[in-house]
């Protein structure tokens, strides 16, 4: 039922952003001990890559642009404690947040395209399929 609730506020946080605040969370994550999956959307306008009419780039960008445009799921202790994994392998200050979702629903059909959403770390894009981060 909990699981529920807290799914439930995700798509409410989707509908109305103001109604549930940053504090919100982090008062949830504090009723609720372990580790909650996020899902990250950052804004990277200034970092995509040029594009040139009639040529193909395949990567490009700058790494914060391939690392997190797709979106980055991330499980951790807390919010915080999540964008502060994603800045260290990102090496540099992360770019603006747009939208955050957290316990996002993992489908079967992600199962081989993400790592370890139980484990502490980064599952998408897959990076901690060795094991959690411990520190």
């Amino acid at each position: 039922m909990r699981v529920r609730a807290l799914n439930m506020r995700a798509h409410c946080l989707r509908q109305n952003p103001a109604m549930y605040a940053h504090d919100e969370w982090d008062r949830l994550d504090a009723e609720e001990p372990g580790l909650v999956r996020y899902w990250f959307e950052f804004d990277l306008a200034d970092d995509a890559p040029t594009r040139e009419p009639g040529r193909i780039q395949l990567d490009g960008g700058t790494r914060a642009y391939r690392l997190l445009g797709r979106g980055a799921g991330v499980t951790g202790h807390n919010r915080g404690d999540c964008l502060r994994l994603l800045a260290d392998v990102l090496g540099a200050p992360l770019p603006p947040v747009l939208h955050v979702l957290r316990s996002p629903p993992i489908g079967l059909s992600l199962a081989k395209e993400i790592g370890n959403p139980a484990w502490r770390g980064i599952w998408f894009p897959r990076l901690n399929i060795a094991g959690p981060v411990v520190d």
